[in-house]
């Protein structure tokens, strides 16, 4: 049981870190200028490998894969 809370704890926590990055690539069309850090592409993308690990770890722990 407690596999289970921790593993839609880990897809949940997962899917918000996606929304998040969703978020922050729409801000960033939107409002992004000169002044835009030139590593805001690669905190996007290292920001999305991590939800998506996340994602995929908790149904892991879910369905008993590991």
């Amino acid at each position: 049981m407690l596999k289970i809370v921790i593993g839609i704890i880990m897809v949940m926590f997962g899917a918000i870190q996606l929304f998040n990055v969703y978020r922050a690539y729409k801000s960033l069309q939107k409002k992004g200028t000169a002044s835009t850090s030139a590593f805001m592409p690669l905190a996007l993308w290292s920001a999305t490998l991590f939800g998506i690990s996340f994602v995929i770890f908790g149904f892991a722990v879910i369905f008993n894969w590991l």
